[in-house]
């Protein structure tokens, strides 16, 4: 097996594994505030990306059917995390704003989000971690 190839069956476990994590650190997080995980997934993209998506980005973005996109903004909605705004020009175009309430939700988010990564980046020596993250911020690029 060529080097290459080893080094993307590596990488393809590796970023399982470390998906995995992520996700269920995430979906604990979710757990807390009584959200499901799409509902938190929606408001961490919202949050980091909010003012420049459109919901049909989010749909794209999320992977997510529109009926499944209104069950999440119309739960959303009732829990208060946030609000529909038609525009006055066409009532067919319609604005989701964040309210004050899901601020606490969107710090602790951050917050814990950027403990869990520290807390790994701590366990390796701080030249491993600047290639790791200079070879990361490079992978995501070519995405």
């Amino acid at each position: 097996m060529s080097t290459l190839a080893k080094d993307a069956e590596i990488l393809s476990e590796l970023a399982c594994k470390l998906a995995t994590f992520c996700k269920s650190q995430e979906d604990d997080l979710a757990a807390r505030f009584k959200l499901a995980p799409s509902e938190f997934r929606f408001l961490k993209l919202y949050a980091s990306m909010g003012a420049v998506l459109t919901i049909k980005d989010f749909r794209k973005v999320l992977d997510l059917t529109p009926g499944r996109m209104t069950h999440i903004i119309t739960s959303l909605e009732r829990k208060k995390f946030v609000k529909r705004k038609s525009q006055r020009a066409d009532k067919r175009f319609v604005s989701i704003l964040l309210t004050p309430k899901v601020e606490p939700l969107i710090a602790t988010m951050k917050k814990e989000g950027s403990q869990m990564y520290k807390g790994l980046l701590d366990k390796i020596d701080a030249s491993s971690r600047e290639i790791m993250v200079k070879s990361l911020t490079e992978v995501v690029s070519k995405l």
